[in-house]
């Protein structure tokens, strides 16, 4: 309610509208009533800069691994950068506020790999990939040499100090390119991942294999695989 004294707002005590009055040491002072602002995030735009944001932290553990690296920078459209390629390629497939099965270390179009035995520990990784006989036409006067590189997804984490997720890459050594067995890559964790890797409670595993020339360059690579 707003009382007026002697002539049009002369003297407001109340409301009109967005005007309110009041008087302070004998002066009518008017002011603007403050407004409510609308909180216009919805859930679905908070779902997609989670999205985003894993996908550019995929994208940056990722990058820590050169050769990958140089892979996704080699087959990236053009006029668009490695790293928007790769965050591009994996946005769609993350899911709500965490990355999926179908998430991606290397882009489309490599050659298939398959894996059975695995040991994913805090201590160290051994991952068994399967004989390579007819995935494909490797040259192996060229293609002299394999390497496997896993990205462990961490996720869940036991302690309120710890980050929602995170990642520890792991390079294994390379090993002489051969088709007919199996190819065993085994690695120990750091000491430091170690501990990481002990602050979770849920582990992911994304693993790629690249061949490799003679002067170590990358030649073929094959589809990324999660190991769960």
């Amino acid at each position: 309610m707003a009382i007026i004294k002697s002539g049009i707002l002369s003297e407001l005590k109340g409301s009109i509208g967005n005007i309110t009055g009041r008087i302070v040491n004998g002066r009518n002072i008017l002011s603007r009533k403050p407004g409510f602002r609308k909180n216009n995030v919805s859930v679905e735009v908070l779902k997609r800069q989670d999205k985003f944001k894993l996908s550019v932290s995929l994208g940056s553990a990722v990058g820590t691994f050169d050769t990958l690296k140089l892979i996704w920078k080699t087959l990236a459209p053009q006029g668009m950068n490695y790293f928007s390629y790769l965050v591009q390629s994996n946005y769609k497939m993350v899911g709500d506020g965490v990355l999926t099965n179908k998430n991606i270390i290397t882009p489309y179009g490599g050659f298939p790999i398959g894996t059975d035995t695995n040991t994913i520990s805090s201590t160290a990784i051994s991952i068994v990939v399967d004989a390579l006989t007819n995935t494909y036409d490797f040259d192996l006067e060229t293609e002299v040499s394999v390497k496997l590189f896993a990205l462990v997804y961490l996720l869940n984490p036991i302690s309120d100090q710890a980050e929602k997720f995170t990642f520890i890459p792991v390079e294994f050594e390379s090993q002489e390119l051969q088709l007919t067995n199996p190819i065993t890559f085994s690695k120990s964790l750091l000491k430091v991942d170690q501990v990481i890797f002990e602050s979770y409670s849920d582990h992911k595993v994304y693993a790629a294999l690249v061949t490799l020339d003679v002067n170590n360059n990358p030649v073929n690579y094959s589809a990324s695989i999660c190991i769960v």
